[in-house]
């Protein structure tokens, strides 16, 4: 089965089938990541996840729009019965009944990582087309349950952004150079190492700062998807 999802985004070719139900058995919640989150986003392995569930919804294309170009991301794309149940956890209000993830389509996620987890509710996905719908079931919401369905992607509903942590390094390098001239005994070495040590460390709360607003505003800098 081959079908090709339009929007105003990108387009996408379906490739490969899925069943309905998956064979993964479920794996543990994943080991914390190295990196830090924007206030307002919620840590989950190695990843930083945000929520919109208020009460004016977006659709698809726009929802997307929203995660790369304002909160630097991709609309999220789940992977495991336990990312399922956290993504639940943090979502949803009384305004909120279903959320967009990233476009599934079916046969593979937008954010190009690999389809090998679904969670279809029963007899989905059935590519509906009902009256008054202005496009097929191209696009993927999650409802309440945690469950997924395909609808058209011009739905308004809220959405869940996800993007790489990111990490700060440059503090910890220098103590690692401050604590190797200790171990040599290297006086005048040890002095100028605490001076660029202090020096560092204020360069640091300015990359923290630029390196957050970035992750906010933009994408992260490049050490947020390295790794």
């Amino acid at each position: 089965m081959s079908v090709k999802v339009n929007t105003s985004s990108a387009s996408y070719q379906l490739q490969t089938p899925v069943s309905n139900l998956s064979a993964e058995k479920p794996p543990s919640t994943p080991a914390p990541g190295d990196g830090k989150c924007l206030p307002g986003w919620w840590p989950y392995g190695r990843y930083c996840y945000f929520t919109y569930n208020g009460k004016v919804g977006y659709s698809w294309p726009e929802a997307r729009h929203i995660c790369q170009e304002v909160n630097g991301g991709e609309l999220a794309s789940i992977h495991s019965r336990a990312e399922v149940e956290f993504v639940r956890n943090i979502n949803y209000t009384k305004f909120a009944d279903h959320v967009l993830i990233v476009v599934v389509d079916g046969w593979g996620w937008t954010d190009l990582t690999s389809l090998g987890f679904t969670n279809w509710a029963p007899g989905e996905p059935n590519e509906a087309f009902h009256d008054g719908d202005v496009g097929k079931e191209n696009c993927v919401e999650m409802y309440h349950d945690g469950t997924w369905n395909d609808n058209n992607c011009v739905q308004k509903r809220g959405f869940v952004c996800r993007h790489r942590q990111c990490r700060f390094t440059l503090r910890t390098k220098a103590l690692k150079y401050v604590q190797s001239a200790l171990k040599l005994n290297h006086t005048s070495v040890v002095l100028q190492i605490i001076f660029i040590f202090i020096l560092v460390h204020i360069l640091q709360i300015v990359f923290n700062y630029a390196q957050m607003h970035c992750c906010g505003i933009v994408y992260c800098l490049y050490s947020c998807f390295l790794k």
